[in-house]
This record gives C-alpha cells, sequence and structure tokens, in this order.
C-alpha cells in the first residue's frame, strides 16, 4: 500500500488544518500504543518532545493509508503490507535527516494503532553493513508484525542476509531488480579450460545473481517444512530466549549455539561458511541462520545439517527473474 509513503525535505504538515490537530490532545490509543499515559490531554508536543513531530506525521500518514486499505479490503480481503523507506537503525539521526511519516522503526506502534487494516509493515532494506542489516530485521520482527523483506538488495553481497531472515521466521524476502541488469539475461557459454598457471577468469555474466539464485535453490525443497516449523516456533511464548541465542558466533565450525538450552528444545543456530570453491560468492565472512531443533531425519526433504553448506555451494540457477524476485512461504 502506497509503496515507501512519507515525505523527504518536510518532517510534517504545517497547513492550518494540521496546526490544529497537532496542538489538539494525541489519541489515547497512540499515547498507549508509544508507553505514554493513555488518556491524558497532552498535545502532540507535550506528550512526544523532539520526535513530536515526526510522530504526529506518521499518524497522519498511517490514518490515511490505513482507510484507503479498509476501502480496498472490504472489496476484495487480501493480505496487504506498507514497505518503509528507512532510517539508520544504528545512528538515526534527528527527525528530517529520513523520510518521516512512513512506517520507519520508531513509528511501528502508531502505524499499528492508526492503521489495522494492515497486515505488515515492512522494511525496504538497502544497507551492506551487517550490523545495520542485522539489526533491521531484529526491530521488524516483532511479536505483532511477521517479518517480510519485500525489496532488499540483489547485490552478490546481501544474499547471505536471506538466511538471517529465515531464521526470523520471515515469510518471504525479495531482492529487487534482478532483471534490471545491462549485462546478458542468460549466462555466457563456459569458458574452455585455461592453461595451467594462467590466471582466473573473469566472472560470468550473471554471477552477480548466483548467490540469490542458490539460496533459493536449496531452500525450495524444504520451503513447506521450514514454513511449518517457523510458524511452530514463532507461536511459542519463547522469544525473548531466542532472541538471547543470536548474539554472534565466535567460530564458524557448524556447531550448534544454544547455551541456555544444548538440547535445542527452541531453536540451534546453524553456522554455515561462504563456500570456498569459486568467485561466485566472494570474499564474505562466515553467515549464520536459524534452524528449528527437529531432527533433520524426522523432515521429508530436508538435507542433514552438516552437508547444508555443501548443497549451498553445488546448487545453481535462478527459480525466476522478475523486478523483485521473491522467495515467500
Amino acid at each position: 500500500m502506497e509503496n515507501e509513503s512519507g515525505t523527504w525535505g518536510s518532517v510534517r504538515d504545517y497547513s492550518p488544518a494540521a496546526q490544529k490537530l497537532f496542538d489538539g490532545p494525541v489519541p489515547p490509543d497512540v499515547l498507549k500504543a508509544m508507553g505514554k499515559q493513555a488518556g491524558a490531554s497532552a498535545t502532540w508536543q507535550e506528550a512526544f518532545g523532539p520526535e513530536a513531530e515526526v510522530n504526529f506525521h506518521a499518524w497522519a500518514v498511517a490514518t490515511y493509508v490505513g482507510k484507503v486499505a479498509a476501502a480496498g479490503k472490504a472489496v476484495y480481503p487480501l493480505p496487504l503490507y506498507a514497505n518503509a523507506a528507512l532510517r539508520d537503525p544504528i545512528k538515526p539521526g534527528a527527525p528530517g535527516s529520513y523520510e518521516a511519516g512512513g512506517p520507519t522503526d520508531n513509528v511501528i506502534p502508531i502505524w499499528k494503532v492508526a492503521a489495522p487494516a494492515i497486515d505488515i509493515v515492512s522494511p525496504d532494506i538497502y544497507m551492506n553493513d551487517p550490523v545495520a542489516y542485522l539489526k533491521v530485521l531484529e526491530l521488524y520482527h516483532r511479536d505483532d508484525n511477521a517479518l517480510f523483506v519485500p525489496e532488499t538488495s540483489s547485490s552478490s553481497s546481501v544474499a547471505r542476509f536471506f538466511f538471517s531472515a529465515l531464521g526470523l521466521q520471515a515469510i518471504g524476502f525479495s531482492p529487487f531488480g534482478l532483471d534490471y541488469s545491462n549485462r546478458p539475461s542468460v549466462p555466457a557459454p563456459a569458458p574452455a579450460a585455461a592453461p595451467a598457471g594462467a590466471p582466473a577468469a573473469a566472472p560470468a555474466p550473471m554471477d552477480q545473481f548466483d548467490p540469490t539464485a542458490q539460496n533459493y535453490r536449496l531452500i525450495a525443497p524444504m520451503m513447506r517444512e521450514i514454513a511449518r516449523l517457523n510458524f511452530e516456533a514463532s507461536s511459542r511464548p519463547s522469544r525473548k530466549k531466542r532472541a538471547s541465542l543470536r548474539a554472534p558466533s565466535p567460530s564458524g565450525n557448524g556447531t550448534p549455539r544454544s547455551p541456555t538450552d544444548p538440547g535445542g528444545a527452541v531453536a540451534r543456530r546453524r553456522i554455515i561458511r561462504s563456500p570456498p570453491d569459486g568467485p561466485w560468492w566472494p570474499n564474505l565472512p562466515t553467515t549464520s541462520f536459524w534452524w528449528p531443533a527437529t531432527p533433520a531425519a524426522s523432515i521429508s526433504g530436508l538435507p542433514p545439517r552438516t552437508s547444508a553448506a555443501n548443497s549451498c555451494a553445488s546448487t545453481r540457477g535462478l527459480t525466476k527473474t522478475a523486478s523483485s524476485s521473491s522467495f515467500a512461504f
């Protein structure tokens, strides 16, 4: 709904009509959602101080988008989401330094109460820094919000975060613009074997997409099982416990990291090294994802955990090519 709604260059609407609302009381449900004392007749400025304008604008935009969503659902009740142009999740900056009004992480509670017809608020993630990327995933993975990444970079360096999203029960992950390339749309023929001692061949035209292709090829045979297991895991009252286990692993040796639950009743984090055998996924550090602790042998189609890296290294090929090629469960 309303792609990346909000405004750049102005924190809010300053028209007389908007100013009157801004000087009036904050709706009680907004106060409650933002952890303020509900029922108080505080103005936006009194209630939120320096965040008043951006919170007010989020409420105004979300209210409008929510009404459009409700009208659409009255005709055709499909699930709906609103996507956000993000602020920096680590150093967000002052209001005005990012797009105001949309469902940025600081105003998700406002969007939830102002636009109940929107089922999911989702991040469009165009970041390469692992700390920032993983923080965004955590911010949009909430008990009241399924994690869905409707846009993210199609860069080979970003494909690894597919597994991080999957480990947070993501319901979809969509690298953007896989067909927006000035490179050929099909791989070039395989080059002839180079003589001994010759320099390595240049990457093939589609090598930039190989990590995404391999992610999909790896997961596709077991996507229903993963969807079921992730749903069951997200239904348990143990999210805080799982969150406590998401600290980066000190090693990439493939062993579970579950210090408070070594038996793995909740989940195990599996460590997968970037495959070393080729230029298609160069120079990527160890990546990780959460794997439900059900024994592999009991899940139809699930490869043994110890062979996951090899499976990733040996699968190739795009499952689809579109403006936003998504993997949804």
